[in-house]
């Protein structure tokens, strides 16, 4: 035998001892209960389907998530949760609140999973389109991060020009140019985040000497907070002309204000 079909024979071994070995660990896993457990819910087609088949403190956990979903709607006027609206909720996301409801001990993530549930049910009546994004984004949040982010998405720093007014509010030199340029044009304000989890507030250049921390650094907290939610497009930092960012202040995003609205009780102010 040559080198080359020496090479070949080892390899072939090498695959065939790895199909082996991945038979005896999927026929263990196939056996363990939790493993078990877990192919009974993804074999489920919605939530209402998968709620049967978890543990009894997995199903009592989900049953206080859908519990305060209800609530929320029962307070804003809406028909409380059915059977038939959990019955409606896929597969796709019913695993995201099967996970979320494991945090029934942290209130602010409790408070995102149960308004996004809350949104989900009023999509099913509806019968427009889950945004399955706003599940896997949720669950990528930590609880501190909820709190920043429930604090940058209170303050309204919409602005609104119509095509008349983009010159004057750009500051373009010719003010002139009044061509309509497509649908009005919404420009946020900068944030600052200095305050973060517990507030934040508008950025102004003239604060600085009554907000000494404008000029200070981030916690680590904070800092990781502002990192994660941008990475998720959930919120913008500023940038430098010459490169980097600046964490200490930020920007609303297209998408951070669609996905505040379903998982913040922002929703309902």
């Amino acid at each position: 035998m040559n080198e080359s079909s020496a090479i070949i024979q080892a390899l072939l071994d090498s695959a065939s001892q790895a199909k082996g070995m991945m038979i005896h660990v999927s026929e263990y896993l196939s056996h363990h209960p939790i493993v078990r457990e877990k192919l009974k819910v993804i074999e489920a087609e919605s939530l209402k389907e998968a709620g049967k088949l978890l543990t009894r403190r997995a199903a009592e956990d989900l049953g206080k998530l859908i519990s305060w979903a209800s609530e929320k709607l029962e307070a804003a006027g809406k028909p409380p949760i059915t059977p038939e609206d959990l019955g409606g909720i896929p597969l796709s996301v019913s695993e995201a609140f099967i996970w979320g409801s494991k945090y029934s001990e942290d209130a602010e993530l409790v408070e995102c999973w149960s308004n996004l549930l809350a949104s989900y049910v009023e999509c099913v009546r509806r019968g427009s389109e889950l945004k399955r994004y706003h599940s896997i984004v949720l669950g990528q949040l930590t609880a501190h991060d909820a709190r920043c982010l429930q604090a940058i998405y209170a303050v309204n720093s919409t602005r609104k020009a119509s095509g008349s007014g983009i010159p004057e509010l750009l500051g373009w030199e010719d003010a002139t140019v009044r061509e309509p340029r497509g649908n009005d044009l919404y420009s946020g304000l900068p944030i600052s985040t200095v305050y973060l989890p517990a507030a934040a507030f508008l950025f102004e250049e003239n604060r600085r000497s009554q907000v000494p921390e404008m000029d200070g650094s981030l916690g680590e907290d904070v800092l990781a907070s502002i990192v994660n939610l941008s990475r998720l497009g959930l919120i913008e930092m500023s940038a430098y002309t010459d490169g980097g960012s600046d964490p200490r202040v930020v920007f609303h995003t297209g998408f951070g204000l669609v996905f505040a609205q379903a998982v913040t009780s922002l929703s309902s102010q």
